[in-house]
């Protein structure tokens, strides 16, 4: 199997169509590996200004990045094991290779 898995990158795999939420953070939480200004992230994300807003204060809020004085952000512990998990998960669902886990049904 080639593609997203080998490389590294899991971006996608959520995808479909616009971005959800765990995916924007995840790419954010991504990018916060050292520190880092709003505008770097902004456009590192593909965010426009008011999403970025939304976003760093919820994080920040929840623990998952931390602000320093001069305005800018990097990811904390609880903001790796996030990662680390959304990582994982990735990984799984490509591996499953598109099935259905669980009937909307059910």
């Amino acid at each position: 199997m080639s593609g997203a898995a080998e490389d590294g990158n899991y971006a996608g795999v959520f995808r479909r169509g616009t971005r959800g939420a765990i995916d924007i953070t995840a790419d954010i939480l991504a990018l916060c590996s050292t520190w880092n200004k709003r505008t770097k992230i902004m456009y590192k994300a593909n965010l426009s200004h008011q999403m970025l807003k939304f976003y760093l204060w919820h994080l920040v809020e929840l623990g998952l990045l931390e602000e320093s004085q001069d305005m800018k952000f990097k990811t904390t512990e609880k903001g790796r094991t996030f990662l680390s998990h959304y990582r994982q998960m990735t990984k799984l669902l490509i591996g499953l290779g598109g099935r259905v886990i669980i009937s909307p049904d059910e």
